[in-house]
């Protein structure tokens, strides 16, 4: 029986650190990192949807009517209970 020898068919082939692949891995790596990154970004878009803003009280609700800019400021303040403070200076400051 002989010995096979393979030291010919290593010779034809560069060592491993040396070959290249087809596409760089850095590139594939980006692109899935890319994906990646807009798939998340897409999805929390997608679902937040009106979730995120606060429930408007009846009150409120009515001050939507109005369309005095003051009136309705001053409508909204009542419905969520705030008193305006007034400016300690300025042009709206209390007279003294």
């Amino acid at each position: 029986m002989s010995a096979i020898d393979f030291t010919d068919a290593s010779a034809k082939r560069p060592p491993r650190s040396q070959r290249r692949l087809p596409v760089d891995v850095s590139i594939i790596l980006s692109i899935v990192t890319l994906v990646g990154v807009a798939t998340i970004s897409l999805s929390a878009w997608a679902f937040a949807g009106d979730n995120t803003k606060a429930p408007a009280s009846e009150g409120a609700k009515k001050c939507t009517l109005l369309s005095d800019d003051a009136a309705r400021l001053a409508c909204y303040d009542k419905a969520e209970g705030r008193v305006p403070t007034p400016p300690a200076k300025g042009a709206l400051a209390p007279a003294q």
